[in-house]
C-alpha cells in the first residue's frame, strides 16, 4: 500500500502543477502583415502629398530656360551632344565656354542631356522632369518618416505638407538647373528607406497563447546593397550628399532600437561607397585639370568672404545663416543673388551677428540636452547643422556667399521641428485602434490638420506668386533687382541679358528698340561695375556692346580691362579677338582666339572663330598669289572646323565654312560633300 504524501509533500507538488501550468509552452509562430486598411491610408496621405507638389508648380511647365539652365543646358554642348560617356567623365560645366574644376554631378547633366534629346532647345521636359521628381521626394518623403516613426502618420504627413510647400524651395522647384539638388534629396530618402529595411522588418511576431508581440529582425543583405546604390547616385547628384554620411546612424540611433553593431554595419557601407565616389571625382578633376592640383581663389564677386581672415568671415557667415533661419519662418522676401555688395562684411560687434549667434546658440543647446532622450526635435536641429555646414562658409569657404537653393536639404530640419511641435500640442489623447480611413484621419486631427492648412496656404500663396519670377531670364532680373539693388551680380545679369544677340533678335525689331536695349544695358552694367570695380564679367559684357554699336577703340578698352582682371578666362579673349578681327588685326585676333581655347579646349565657338581667321589669311595670301601659304592656312581653317563639328555636331554652319574652304582649296568633292551635310541640318532648322 502506498505510502500518502505528508502535507509539505502535498503542497510541493501543487506548486509545481502550477508552475507546470503557467509556463509558457511553445507555440507555432505567424507573421501578422500591416493591416491592409493601415497600408492603404498611408498610401492616400502619400499620393496628397505628391499631387500638392505637383500643382504647386504646375505653373512653371510653361516656363523658359533661366539663370544655369543657359551654362548646363541651352549653351553646353557637351549637353546637348548627349554624349553620356564624355558627361560621366567630365566636369559638371565642361562643353560651357568657361568651365569649372571643382563640381562633378554627372546624373543631372544626364537627366539634361535625355530632355534635350527628346525636344530640342525646348526647356518643357526639364520643367516636367523637375515637378515630377519634386512630386516623388514628398511621396518617398511621407513613406520614410512613416517608417523611422513608428506608423505616426499624423507627424509623417505634417512635415513632409510644409516640406513641399517651403517657399525657400521656388529656386529648386521653378529652376531646372536644380535636378542636382533635387536629386540628391531623393537619393538620399531612398537611402534612408533601404537602410531602415535592412536593419529593421516591419513583421510582427504574435504569441496566440500569451498575447505578446515581438519585433523580428530580418536583415536582408539585398536592401543593404540597394542602400549604397542609392547613396552613389545621392552622391553623383551633389557632392554636398556628404552630409548623409552623419545623418543615417543619427537617425538609426534617434528613431529605431536596433544595435549599434548592424547601425556600424550600414554606415561602413555607405563609408565604402563614399570613398569610391570621391576617388572617381578626384581623378575627373585632376584629368580636367591637366594634373595640376592648383585651385583658383573664389572670385570675391561670386563669394563676398573670399579672402577675408576668420575675424571678419565667421561673424559674417554667421549672420548669412541667421538669415537663411529668418527666411524659413518668414519666407518674404525670395531672391536668386545676394553677391557684393546687398549683403556687408560685418565683425563680432554687429548687432544682426550677435542676434543670429545667440538664436543659434539656443538651438544648440536644446539640442544637446534633449540628445539622449532621442527628441525628434533635437534630431531636427543636428540634421540642419550637419547639412548646411557644407554651405555656411564656416567649414569652408564656398562658390557662393547665398544661396535659397542651399536650404532646400537643410529646411526638412526645419519642418521635421515645426511637424513634431504642431502634433505635441494639438494631437488628441490616443484611445483605441489606429485610423484607418482618410476621413477619420482628417476628423480625428482636425486641430493639427487645420493649423497646417493656415501654413499651407500661406506658403502656398508665396510659393506660386514667387514661380512666376522665375518665368525667364528677364522676369526673375528685373523682380530680383528691386529686391536685391546693391548686388553687383543682380545688376550685371539683366545688364548681361538684355545685350545678347538671341534676345535682341527676338525683342528688337528695328534699330531704335535694339540701341534702347542696349543702353538700358550699358547703364546696367555700369552699376554693377561701380558697385565692384573688380568685375571682369561686367566690363568684358561691355565691351560686346560696343563691339555691337561698332565702337571697336571703346569695346577693345574694355576687354583689355577685363583681361588685365582675369587674364585666365576664355571668353574674354575670344570676344577681345572678335575686336581685333573687326578691323583687320588677323593675327593678333589669331592670338586672342589660340588663347582661349587654351583656357578652355572645349570652347567652340573660339574654334569657329580662328577657323575664319585661318580662313581670311588663306584669301588674302591666294590674292597675294602665294599659293603654298594659302593652302596652309585654309587647311589650318578645315582643321579649326571640324574641331567645331566634334564638339557641336548638329550646328550646321560649320559644314559650310568647311565646303567652302575645300572649294577654295580646289577639293571639290569635300567641298560637295559637305555641303551636303550642310544642307542637311539646315533643312532640319539647325
Amino acid at each position: 500500500m502506498a505510502k500518502k504524501p505528508t502535507r509539505k509533500e502535498k503542497i510541493a507538488l501543487q506548486q509545481q502543477d502550477i508552475e507546470e501550468e503557467t509556463q509558457e509552452k511553445p507555440v507555432k509562430v505567424k507573421v501578422r502583415q500591416e493591416p491592409d486598411t493601415q497600408r492603404s491610408l498611408r498610401r492616400t496621405l502619400a499620393f496628397i502629398v505628391a499631387a500638392l507638389a505637383f500643382i504647386l508648380y504646375a505653373n512653371t511647365l510653361g516656363h523658359q530656360w533661366a539663370l544655369d539652365d543657359y551654362s548646363l543646358i541651352k549653351e553646353n554642348t557637351q549637353t546637348k551632344s548627349g554624349n553620356i560617356k564624355e558627361i560621366l567623365s567630365s566636369t559638371y560645366r565642361t562643353g560651357y565656354f568657361n568651365p569649372d574644376y571643382q563640381l562633378y554631378r554627372p546624373l543631372s547633366k544626364v537627366f539634361f542631356a535625355y530632355e534635350w534629346s527628346f525636344s530640342e532647345n525646348d526647356p518643357k521636359p526639364g520643367h516636367f522632369m523637375n515637378i515630377f521628381m519634386y512630386a516623388l521626394t514628398g511621396f518617398l518623403l511621407f513613406y520614410m518618416l512613416s517608417l523611422y516613426l513608428k506608423g505616426d502618420l499624423l507627424i509623417s504627413f505634417l512635415v513632409s505638407s510644409l516640406f513641399i510647400a517651403h517657399p525657400i524651395h521656388t529656386e529648386v522647384g521653378a529652376n531646372i538647373k536644380s535636378h542636382d539638388e533635387i536629386l540628391c534629396f531623393l537619393f538620399f530618402v531612398v537611402t534612408a528607406i533601404f537602410t531602415y529595411k535592412f536593419l529593421v522588418s516591419d513583421r510582427v511576431v504574435l504569441n496566440s497563447r500569451a498575447g505578446i508581440f515581438k519585433k523580428l529582425s530580418a536583415s536582408k543583405p539585398a536592401n543593404l546593397v540597394l542602400a549604397g546604390l542609392s547613396f552613389f547616385l545621392c552622391l553623383l547628384s551633389k557632392e554636398s550628399g556628404i552630409t548623409f554620411l552623419a545623418v543615417i546612424p543619427l537617425m538609426i540611433w534617434f528613431f529605431t532600437d536596433e544595435k549599434s553593431a548592424k547601425n556600424i554595419t550600414a554606415t561602413l557601407c555607405l563609408a565604402g561607397v563614399a570613398a569610391i565616389f570621391f576617388m572617381i571625382r578626384a581623378h575627373v578633376l585632376n584629368e580636367a585639370r591637366g594634373g595640376s592640383n592648383i585651385v583658383g581663389e573664389t572670385a570675391k564677386i561670386d563669394n563676398m568672404m573670399s579672402g577675408l581672415g576668420i575675424a571678419k568671415r565667421f561673424p559674417t557667415a554667421i549672420l548669412i545663416m541667421g538669415m537663411y533661419l529668418k527666411t524659413f519662418f518668414f519666407p518674404h522676401p525670395l531672391v536668386s543673388d545676394k553677391s557684393f555688395r546687398e549683403i556687408e562684411v560685418v565683425d563680432f560687434g554687429d548687432k544682426w551677428f550677435l542676434l543670429s549667434f545667440l538664436a543659434y546658440a539656443a538651438l544648440t543647446a536644446y539640442a544637446v540636452m534633449r540628445f539622449r532622450k532621442k527628441d525628434p526635435i533635437a534630431f531636427g536641429i543636428i540634421y540642419f547643422f550637419i547639412t548646411a555646414s557644407v554651405a555656411s562658409n564656416i567649414v569652408m569657404v564656398i562658390g557662393t556667399n547665398y544661396g535659397e537653393r542651399l536650404m532646400y536639404a537643410p529646411s526638412f530640419g526645419f519642418c521635421l521641428a515645426i511637424g513634431v511641435l504642431i502634433a505635441k500640442y494639438l494631437r488628441p489623447v490616443e484611445v483605441g485602434n489606429k485610423v484607418a480611413l482618410l476621413g477619420d484621419f482628417f476628423k480625428k486631427y482636425s486641430k493639427a490638420i487645420a493649423v497646417l492648412a493656415v501654413i499651407f496656404v500661406l506658403y502656398s500663396f508665396k510659393t506660386v506668386t514667387r514661380n512666376v519670377d522665375w518665368y525667364d531670364n528677364l522676369t526673375l532680373y528685373e523682380k530680383d533687382i528691386r529686391t536685391a539693388p546693391l548686388s553687383a551680380r543682380t545688376h550685371f545679369y539683366l545688364g548681361n541679358y538684355m545685350s545678347q544677340d538671341d534676345f535682341l533678335k527676338e525683342n528688337a525689331k528695328d534699330s531704335v528698340t535694339k540701341n534702347m536695349y542696349l543702353d538700358s544695358a550699358l547703364s546696367e552694367l555700369r552699376r554693377s561695375t561701380k558697385i565692384y570695380p573688380e568685375f571682369g564679367d561686367a566690363w568684358q559684357q561691355i565691351g560686346k556692346i560696343y563691339l555691337n554699336k561698332k565702337d571697336f577703340k571703346t569695346a577693345a578698352e574694355n576687354y583689355e580691362k577685363a583681361i588685365a582682371i582675369n587674364p585666365k578666362t576664355p571668353i574674354y579673349h575670344n570676344n577681345y579677338g572678335n575686336v581685333l578681327f573687326s578691323v583687320g588685326r588677323y593675327d593678333d585676333a589669331r592670338r586672342e582666339f589660340s588663347l582661349a581655347v587654351e583656357c578652355n579646349p572645349g570652347y567652340s565657338d573660339a574654334y569657329g572663330n580662328l577657323g575664319a581667321v585661318y580662313g581670311t589669311l588663306g584669301e588674302n595670301f591666294a590674292k597675294q598669289g602665294k599659293q603654298q601659304e594659302a593652302a596652309q592656312n585654309f587647311q589650318l581653317a578645315i582643321v579649326n572646323y571640324q574641331k567645331v563639328t566634334e564638339l557641336e555636331p548638329d550646328k550646321s554652319m560649320p559644314y559650310y565654312f568647311i565646303s567652302i574652304t575645300y572649294k577654295s582649296l580646289g577639293n571639290e568633292a569635300e567641298a560637295q560633300r559637305y555641303m551636303g551635310l550642310y544642307n542637311n541640318l539646315k533643312q532640319q532648322g539647325k
